[in-house]
């Protein structure tokens, strides 16, 4: 009996000691979610669809829902957009297409005018020939600007952005040595003082243990809209009344972002049809050399 017991006791003494070093070996939720973020640069192949719900006074529920197909090399990415108000979807989706062109990044989108719908190009020089995937991979430090990560649930954490970390003196610096212009820097400056202003940004994130990847990104970004948008609205040039009116209408307004992440559909084809390229007409307002 005295046998069975110490047999009893070493099993038992073992369960412990292999649950308490599991434990410690156990990534903590800043490692697990930077391994995440990691993959997710490294690769960022995939296919997401970004949900905007919002919630206006007088108007109701509006949803603008965005599913973005990327491919890494050559570059290319496709987006669809719907845009749903009171629960119906009235307009025809939007279609835009990115394409690397060498050193260039050729959007093609659609843009509708007096009822007619028509296909735009813009360019955006880049600063070189290589892919533009492989400056994701060398994106800074993926915790940066992050406070806390911790467990919510079963593959499940809350990663809380500290606000402060969004602006800079040094921010305003570097636009004045660039092309920026007065104007645009000061809207700049405001908005990301009203969203620092707003608070720190909590997002709920889930990362899928197979992958190691991000599945999928919940952030309600109620109070960051009301910041952006009252800052936006003082700078436009109107009446006093207007701007109460619509000051009013934004602190009764409501958002919530969510981003689904899944793999790109197998066979997926992301080139620019060749109709659209020959309908686009150059957008000079937009088009950067």
């Amino acid at each position: 009996m005295k046998l069975k017991l110490r047999v009893k006791q070493a099993c038992c003494t073992i369960a412990a000691v292999v649950m308490v070093g599991s434990a410690a070996l156990a990534a903590s939720p800043t490692e697990v979610y930077r391994e995440a973020v990691e993959n997710m640069t490294a690769n960022p192949q995939a296919e997401y669809t970004v949900n905007m719900a919002f919630k206006m006074p007088m108007i109701g529920t509006a949803n603008v829902n965005n599913v973005v197909d990327i491919q890494n090399e050559p570059f290319k990415s496709k987006t669809v957009t719907t845009i749903e108000i009171f629960g119906n979807n009235n307009n025809d989706p939007i279609r835009t297409y990115m394409e690397q062109n060498g050193n260039k990044l050729d959007v093609y989108y659609e843009q509708t005018e007096n009822k007619k719908t028509s296909w735009k190009k813009t360019s955006q020089k880049l600063d070189s020939n290589e892919p533009i995937a492989k400056s994701f991979r060398q994106s800074k430090n993926p915790l940066a600007g992050v406070k806390t990560v911790t467990k919510a649930g079963t593959n499940q954490y809350t990663v809380v952005y500290d606000s402060q970390k969004l602006y800079s003196e040094k921010d305003k610096q570097a636009w004045q040595k660039g092309e920026y212009t007065k104007e645009q820097i000061n809207t700049m400056e405001s908005v990301l003082q009203a969203l620092q202003k707003a608070g720190d940004v909590t997002v709920n994130v889930t990362i899928d243990p197979a992958t190691k990847r991000i599945s999928r990104i919940s952030v309600p970004l109620t109070e960051q809209m009301r910041g952006v948008a009252l800052a936006v609205v003082d700078q436009v040039k109107t009446t006093d009344a207007n701007k109460a009116m619509v000051q009013q209408f934004i602190k009764f307004s409501d958002v919530d972002m969510t981003i689904d992440c899944k793999a790109l559909p197998s066979g997926i084809d992301l080139t620019v049809p060749a109709e659209v390229k020959k309908q686009a007409k150059e957008d000079t307002t937009t088009t950067k050399k």
